[in-house]
């Protein structure tokens, strides 16, 4: 089982990473806490079921690479624009998972920032009334 919070999941990279992730691991889901501050992009990346075999090792020994070189650079000013070319990432059962995870990612985060608007809306309503009273 693998979790890690995660932020952005629509530039090149992350959804590189992603790719890998889903190499590796037999579910991959990525869920927004109810507890999380409204506005904030975080959500969290939950991976089970690591399948193993010559496709999951290739794609841990290219991430684990990847992180080294990252280490190798550390210090130094940089610019990570991807880790999987996107060619790989255009199957359309990776397409479907990506969007199914960005509009489910988009329906919670305007569900989020509704509900703070109506909270916003009922406080104010609260101060105008205790204002307008004697």
């Amino acid at each position: 089982l693998l979790t890690a919070r995660v932020g952005d999941l629509v530039s090149r990279l992350s959804v590189g990473v992603l790719y890998m992730l889903h190499r590796l691991f037999s579910r991959v889901t990525i869920v927004r806490s109810r507890l999380s501050c409204p506005g904030k992009p975080w959500r969290w990346l939950v991976c089970d079921g690591f399948l193993g075999g010559p496709e999951a090792v290739s794609a841990a020994t290219h991430l684990e690479h990847t992180f080294h070189k990252l280490c190798d650079l550390e210090g130094q000013e940089f610019t990570i624009v991807e880790c999987v070319p996107t060619s790989r990432l255009v199957s359309m059962a990776f397409a479907h998972f990506i969007s199914s995870c960005n509009d489910g990612a988009a329906r919670d985060e305007t569900s989020s920032l509704q509900q703070l608007t109506v909270a916003d809306a009922d406080k104010t309503d609260s101060q105008e009334e205790a204002a307008a009273s004697p």
